[in-house]
């Protein structure tokens, strides 16, 4: 992660959106400035998938488009074609936004349609679409499996994947890696409980990941597991 004095925050509104200048050298207040939209999308018909860089990947709710967006420079390429891809579907597709080894920027695309999966990459250099092979005789393809949004972190996109309701036996973290562009299965933290979730964040490049136990309304402990060697490390309990 690569740290600035001058540091931007895109809040996004009903009807506008505004970036906010976090310059935490200056003491008096900067005012906002109002984000000029170069497609027509109203805010409230946006879903905001991925960011990487300044770049956002969008989807617009009118018509499904992927869209990788710059709100600073207002640049942006809509990445639909003629093939049906770079069309997402809210409630069952999952994304994630890299950079490889050639410092390509790419869109991991993991499309389910049907009871099929199909994995597309969008390559930002090559301005196109290709497939790559997902794990072999597993099931994540079917409705009942949710996916997290991607966590990037030391060169792989992390998605927590969950079946039904959240039981600890129907958990599990996939692992892409943006080199290799390969796919692979780690094992969830070593819980088990009932209603259980989890969510990974990047610090400081290691990969850790928030474990609730209980549901919503009743959360018993919440624990910060530690990712070490394909392995996790139990840590803080909140």
């Amino acid at each position: 992660m690569r740290a600035s004095a001058d540091q931007k925050l895109l809040m996004v509104g009903w009807k506008t959106i505004e970036v906010h200048s976090l310059n935490y050298k200056s003491t008096g207040f900067i005012v906002p400035r109002g984000v000029a939209r170069p497609f027509y999308a109203h805010p409230s018909r946006m879903f905001f998938l991925a960011s990487l860089d300044g770049m956002l990947c969008v989807c617009l709710q009118n018509t499904c488009e992927l869209v990788v967006w710059n709100p600073l420079t207002t640049k942006f390429k809509k990445l639909a074609n003629s093939n049906s891809q770079g069309f997402y579907k809210v409630d069952s597709d999952a994304l994630g936004f890299f950079v490889d080894s050639s410092d390509d920027y790419n869109i991991l695309h993991i499309k389910r349609r049907r009871g099929t999966m199909t994995v597309y990459i969008y390559s930002m250099e090559l301005n196109s679409w290709s497939t790559v092979r997902f794990l072999k005789h597993r099931p994540y393809h079917h409705y009942t499996y949710l996916w997290s949004p991607a966590t990037l972190c030391g060169g792989g996109l992390y998605f927590v994947v969950t079946q039904c309701r959240g039981r600890s036996d129907g958990l599990t973290v996939i692992r892409f890696d943006v080199n290799s562009k390969s796919f692979s299965e780690l094992c969830f933290p070593n819980v088990y409980d009932d209603e259980v979730s989890g969510s990974l964040v990047n610090i400081n490049e290691e990969l850790h990941m928030y474990v609730c136990i209980g549901n919503y309304d009743y959360r018993r402990e919440i624990v910060l597991w530690r990712l070490k060697n394909k392995s996790w490390m139990k840590g803080h309990v909140l």
